[in-house]
């Protein structure tokens, strides 16, 4: 299709007796809309509907494209002026064709034209564009840091690796990110010490859709080995985001580290990973990987429910490395507790049909010996309630944990051989931090004839932990005498 563009006569007076020539022009262009696409193997051209002055027309007309104007050659087929830019056109750019003035026929007539018209070649897609790299322009690096370098779009991997250059020439090593947007180039030694680089990215570069580089990018950095081995800035809690991200609690210490938070580390400078897992360390041990959140940052991820109450010693040994290959030349460690309190047996209270008649805390627990039950006065079997406070509460929710909780309690004879065991009538929580056990079968014999029981609860786990990881880790016992006055 062709664009027809009328074009008026100037008014032109052709003999003293005023008669005017109100003939036009016609002008077809190509392309031939605003935003056109261009295909590779057409032409710019613009078609005259008669005869024009050539030289004069081709001084009109002007191609602009993303290095500003574009020169070229002319070429006429009879009244069609075909332009023929010089170089190569570049694939997603938008270029201008502009013709703005007086265009003069053989015979001496005179027509204005205006011709503005923008164009793509080959594609409308934007082109790729370098939106990020590292280091900065003529930054000072370590003899192991990578160029990192970040697109707007894919890149043809196998054309950016033929045609990146970098001066001093070096062997190089290129790893992709999986969409192709992004890259590290790295030194398959090292950077020269005290060396200064410069890199290039040409218009060659293209992306998948074969449209080049706008530009030509470039930047450089200077190496300079530092002479100084990393070192241990601060150790904090962390917590996940459920994102891929971790946020550092810098305000607290690794001893309030709580249930299902995590160990950073941050560096005097950026760290080898390497020779970091190589030198890490946590004992008693704990589930759980490294990972590196920035150059000068890890995390250590921790995997599994740490127990109540436990001291870790936290470890790096000697060796460990910048990017430099500077190595620490002492250990370090630092000893931590997590904030997660162990469930505690505050008080166990005893009751029968008449009442409270003994309550017991800490001091009576584990003891040796027995203790005298005087409430048991009678020659029968009996029935006691053991009401337990605990330190950490369980909601209603956990009932689980709570079932856990009350399987480790236990009610047993210990003498004389042969006594029937008590059984457990009921179980009520009368609130979270309270439980009522209510046990039937008890025996008193007559005096110098006693039956001696066992009231055990023994350690937990993480089966029975209340909110915030806590479970009994030490359990209790007393042995009571019942003996009928």
């Amino acid at each position: 299709m062709s664009n027809k563009i009328l074009v008026l006569l100037l008014i032109l007076a052709v003999s003293a007796c005023g008669l005017i020539d109100l003939s036009v022009l016609n002008v077809t262009s190509f392309p031939e809309y605003p935003d056109d696409i261009l295909k590779p193997g057409e032409q710019i051209s613009l078609l005259f509907s008669e005869p024009v002055d050539r030289l004069g027309t081709e001084a009109l007309f002007h191609l602009t494209g993303p290095e500003g104007d574009c020169d070229g050659f002319f070429s006429w087929d009879d009244c069609r002026m075909v332009f023929t830019p010089d170089k190569k056109m570049q694939p997603g750019f938008r270029y201008c064709l502009k013709s703005d003035g007086d265009i003069k026929t053989p015979d001496r007539r005179s027509f204005y034209i205006n011709i503005l018209l923008p164009f793509y070649y080959e594609t409308d897609a934007l082109p790729p564009l370098l939106v990020d790299r590292s280091p900065a322009d003529a930054e000072i690096t370590g003899t192991q840091q990578p160029i990192e370098l970040c697109f707007s779009k894919p890149i043809l991997k196998n054309i950016f690796e033929q045609e990146f250059t970098i001066s001093p020439q070096t062997a190089l090593e290129y790893l992709w990110n999986s969409d192709s947007t992004g890259l590290r180039i790295s030194p398959k030694k090292q950077w020269l010490n005290l060396q200064f680089y410069k890199w290039t990215i040409p218009t060659d570069i293209t992306d998948h859709e074969g449209i080049p580089m706008p530009e030509v990018y470039s930047g450089s950095f200077l190496v300079q080995l530092d002479t100084s081995a990393p070192s241990v800035i601060g150790v904090h809690p962390a917590r996940d985001n459920e994102d891929g991200t971790f946020s550092i609690l810098t305000d607290l210490n690794p001893d309030e580290l709580t249930l299902g938070e995590h160990l950073s580390l941050s560096f005097s400078e950026a760290v080898d990973f390497a020779s970091l897992r190589q030198s890490f360390g946590i004992d008693p041990s704990i589930d759980g990987y490294l990972l590196s959140l920035t150059p000068d940052t890890a995390l250590y991820y921790i995997d599994e429910s740490l127990p109540p109450e436990t001291e870790y010693r936290l470890s790096l040994q000697r060796g460990l490395k910048d990017l430099s290959g500077n190595a620490a030349p002492d250990d370090w460690e630092m000893i931590f507790t997590p904030d997660i309190p162990t469930q505690r047996i505050l008080t166990v209270e005893i009751e029968d049909e008449n009442g409270l008649f003994l309550s017991l805390d800490d001091t009576y627990f584990g003891n040796d010996g027995y203790i005298d039950t005087p409430g048991l006065n009678y020659y029968d079997t009996q029935t006691l309630h053991f009401i337990i406070s605990l330190s950490r509460p369980y909601p209603d929710t956990a009932t689980s944990e709570k079932a856990a909780f009350l399987s480790l309690i236990s009610l047993t004879p210990v003498f004389p051989p042969g006594t029937l065991s008590p059984t457990l009538f009921s179980s009520t929580w009368e609130g979270p931090d309270s439980l009522r056990l209510i046990y039937n079968g008890l025996i008193s014999f007559l005096p110098d004839e006693p039956v001696y029981y066992k009231f055990k609860i023994s350690p937990g786990g993480r089966d029975s932990a209340a909110p915030g990881g806590s479970y009994l880790t030490d359990g209790i016992e007393f042995t009571f005498k019942a003996e009928a006055q």
